[in-house]
């Protein structure tokens, strides 16, 4: 096996046992994806991978409402050649189940045109009760209904809490 061929093995299996969402898209439709993707997005590979399936026709479901337009705008952005930041975007998988993810993407070409090489870290689980509940206590704080001291004390207790005693 020559090195270069070793090499593309080796970033395939990484890809495929990957605990991020892996997938290509170019022309809105999915031209390669993980089996992660698979699985999170609840589709099947001959689905999601099928001429028919656009990402932003059929699997838009997939996208919170309030994230399509942006979603929207930052493929078109980012088919233009523009830098982007990581960025984070909720989705609806087919169980209806949501998930908020870290996007990172970069353009590439793939089979000699533009596509768009798209990472999906899944961050639900770190949007806990505890985040969330500090979420809404700073926009009171924000709207001056509590103060930063409290606030701090308050999210110290729940910390301190939840490590069972080892925050101080």
């Amino acid at each position: 096996m020559t090195q270069k061929k070793q090499e593309t093995e080796l970033y395939r299996t990484h890809i495929e046992h990957s605990a991020n969402c892996y997938f290509v898209m170019q022309d809105g439709k999915i031209k390669f994806a993980n089996r992660r993707s698979i699985d999170t997005f609840g589709y099947t590979f001959d689905e999601f991978l099928s001429e028919g399936f656009d990402f932003m026709g059929e699997c838009k479901e997939c996208i919170a409402p309030d994230d399509r337009e942006m979603v929207r705008e930052n493929i078109v952005r980012r088919l233009k050649g523009e830098d982007m930041p990581d960025y984070e975007l909720n989705l609806i998988n087919t169980n209806k189940d949501h998930l908020a993810v870290i996007v990172r993407n970069q353009l590439v070409e793939y089979e000699g045109k533009p596509a768009i090489e798209v990472l999906l870290t899944d961050i639900t689980d770190r949007k806990s009760p505890v985040v969330a509940q500090a979420s809404v206590r700073l926009g009171i704080e924000d709207a001056g209904l509590i103060t930063r001291g409290s606030l701090q004390e308050g999210l110290r207790c729940a910390l301190w809490k939840i490590g069972g005693g080892l925050i101080t």
